[in-house]
């Protein structure tokens, strides 16, 4: 699963991306040594893990943080990944542990896998001259699937016991859990969170659809390809849905980035060749040629081509 973890490390760097610029212009007032959170109030962690703890002046802040948004973005742009990515990961913990309060779920992610995910080949299915990456056995390889599969089952937990906890809750076997969450201070963004909150049938489906789909997903996920295909569709649509109405951003990047890893490169191939098949269909209809379209693309635009099945 070469592609889908390539993907992992786009989506993932991009959320710590995000999160690293917002906080830049305020980088001194959160995370600083007279910043507004106390050092002795930061995330309980080994010293490894609380670099930023360690800062006493704004300058060393400063290059800290450069730093630390410097390896975010060579990593996401897939250099030295298999040197970058516990660098990657301890610089990002350090700074979530040294204010917590800027928290949104997203760092509980990012620590649940990324630690796995050093163990996993992040920079892609093809070498840098584009010819494909080799998949004779190799330890490499076994510590790469392990890797992905330690992920996959993590993120499989993290579905499951949010699942279980919601039916625990009132408002959540009552349907109406969903309206509380759109009208949390922390999480209202207006506009669709509003219509959705103003529509109790709406409510009501997406209250329970969430708990029916959280406690399944492990088994969907672990029955058949098309289960699996189905569950990461929507969990895709679920945390979309979250970064569009609940403003939770970085929560619902990092949790897209592991449910990416859930599909094969025989899947993304067939999606890629839909799309392209697709694209050249739109490329015909809107800038048709006099002398016609070419033999590839004419082909493609055939009424009745088919794009054939996933593998």
């Amino acid at each position: 699963m070469r592609v889908g973890a390539s993907l992992f490390r786009v989506v993932s760097g991009s959320a710590s991306l995000y999160f690293l610029m917002t906080c830049l212009p305020y980088r001194h007032y959160f995370f600083g040594p007279n910043g507004i959170y106390p050092k002795d109030q930061s995330a309980p962690a080994p010293a490894l893990l609380s670099i930023f703890n360690y800062v006493t002046t704004p300058l060393a802040l400063d290059a800290l943080y450069l730093l630390t948004c410097a390896v975010a973005l060579t990593w996401t742009l897939g250099t030295a990944t298999r040197w970058l990515t516990p660098v990657h990961a301890v610089l990002m913990t350090s700074l979530f542990n040294r204010n917590p309060a800027l928290a949104d779920g997203g760092d509980n992610v990012f620590r649940i896998v990324i630690w796995f995910a050093c163990f996993a080949m992040l920079e892609g299915a093809r070498n840098k001259d584009g010819t494909e990456k080799s998949h004779e056995p190799s330890v490499a390889g076994l510590l790469h699937n392990a890797a992905i599969l330690a992920m996959a089952a993590q993120i499989a937990i993290v579905y499951m016991s949010a699942g279980l906890t919601k039916v625990l809750g009132p408002s959540w076997r009552d349907g109406t859990a969903l309206y509380y969450s759109l009208t949390a201070h922390e999480y209202r963004m207006g506009g669709i969170s509003d219509f959705i909150r103003r529509n109790s049938g709406i409510v009501l489906l997406g209250t329970y659809t969430t708990v029916f789909f959280q406690v399944l997903f492990p088994a969907l996920v672990v029955a058949n390809k098309w289960t699996r295909r189905f569950a990461v569709a929507c969990g895709l649509f679920f945390h979309l849905a979250i970064a569009g109405t609940m403003n939770l951003l970085t929560f619902a990047a990092q949790m897209l980035a592991v449910d990416l890893l859930l599909l094969t490169d025989g899947e993304y191939a067939w999606m890629k060749r839909v799309a392209q098949q697709w694209l050249a269909r739109l490329r015909l209809m809107v800038a048709p040629t006099v002398a016609g379209p070419p033999a590839s693309t004419a082909q493609a635009a055939t009424p009745g081509a088919s794009e054939g099945d996933p593998p």
